[in-house]
């Protein structure tokens, strides 16, 4: 449980560089007894704690997809990542699809995060609907 009493957090992965967690909006049972995310809910907000990297970013990719059993976005909340490295920034970005075909969504990205997607071409993708005046980067 987290310190947010409207949420519960849970384990989804762990090793000595990072944790990722899962942070759940909490249900009353009686009312949604099979819904975790109910329609028009902003779905599962996937927390990222420490290092992304290549010997993690599977197990990344593996959270991801498990949290999209319903078919919609993820939002992943990346404020307290203190590095990651281009495959994991595949794995959160998805660069061979088309943006709006890219199911997850970034949050508190960090200034040095947002530098790195600068920096490769990728920082205006990540809007799925991008702003037609904004140049558009590919990978």
């Amino acid at each position: 449980m987290s310190g947010d009493t409207d949420t519960n957090e849970r384990l989804l992965y762990a090793d000595r560089l990072v944790r990722i967690s899962l942070r759940m909006p909490l249900r009353d049972p009686r009312t949604t007894p099979h819904l975790l995310f109910t329609p028009g809910s902003a779905g599962p907000v996937i927390a990222l704690v420490g290092e992304i990297d290549v010997s993690n970013c599977e197990a990344l990719t593996r959270a991801l997809t498990a949290c999209r059993a319903g078919g919609g976005h993820v939002t992943v909340d990346t404020g307290r990542l203190t590095f990651i490295d281009l495959a994991g920034l595949r794995a959160l970005i998805m660069p061979a699809l088309p943006a709006p075909q890219r199911w997850v969504r970034l949050r508190n990205v960090t200034p040095y995060q947002e530098r790195l997607l600068h920096l490769i071409g990728w920082l205006y993708e990540l809007d799925p609907e991008p702003d037609s005046a904004a140049p558009q980067a590919t990978p």
